[in-house]
């Protein structure tokens, strides 16, 4: 459960922080979905930049970042709280699924099978090669020398890192458990975009079947 908790706070943060920015840039969405899925990522990704530049500042310690994320989950809160009737009430406009019944009711059958899968796999301990010599060790090792050190023996060092920064923020607050449940996340966030941009040229309500093939596709599902 409280892995489960600090995802979805992770996730008001990175909205919150997001949506502020997005309206900095004056951008606009078609959609109330579509607003969400594009502050949201933007979030994540500001988040992790802020990680980055934390560890170059020699600041990124467990104890900082929960510091910060309290706060910031904080500030992220007032707007919710006092615009959550409205949010409320557009709830029925996002969620529902199909019509006929019978249609949506299958897919949203298949949905909640697809996740369910991908959810319970959070839960299993870190196996992979990948996982345990490059997504997780280079954070951890961030985490404990408390910056961003170079390693000029580690082949997986100079990749690209801004999910790996966002590994770090996991592995502070909770674990290896958040981490995963942060890249799940992030593929469901893919997946309901490819619906949002599908819809732009698949008549209702069949563009919604876009991102359920994403979310099935093996070589997909199997990375979440």
């Amino acid at each position: 459960m409280l892995t489960m908790f600090l995802t979805a706070s992770i996730v008001v943060v990175a909205r919150a922080l997001g949506d502020r920015t997005l309206q900095l840039l004056r951008c606009r969405f078609s959609s109330t979905i579509e607003s969400f899925i594009f502050s949201t990522m933007t979030g994540l990704a500001l988040i992790g930049h802020l990680v980055f530049l934390m560890g170059l500042g020699h600041l990124l310690s467990p104890l900082v970042l929960r510091g910060i994320f309290a706060v910031g989950l904080t500030l992220a809160l007032f707007p919710l709280v006092r615009n959550g009737k409205q949010a409320w009430q557009q709830l029925p406009k996002i969620w529902p699924l199909t019509k006929p019944a019978i249609f949506g009711g299958t897919l949203l059958l298949i949905v909640i099978m697809a996740l369910a899968s991908v959810w319970i796999a959070t839960y299993a301990p870190p196996i992979s090669t990948d996982e345990l010599s490059h997504h997780l060790a280079i954070p951890k090792a961030y985490l404990r020398e408390h910056h961003i050190a170079y390693r000029p023996f580690h082949v997986f060092i100079a990749l690209t890192s801004l999910m790996e920064m966002l590994y770090a923020l996991g592995l502070a607050l909770e674990g290896a458990g958040l981490t995963k449940q942060l890249h799940m996340v992030l593929g469901l966030l893919a997946c309901v975009a490819t619906s949002v941009l599908a819809k732009r040229f698949v008549p209702h309500p069949w563009h919604r079947l876009a991102g359920l093939f994403l979310l099935l596709t093996p070589g997909f599902n199997n990375q979440l």
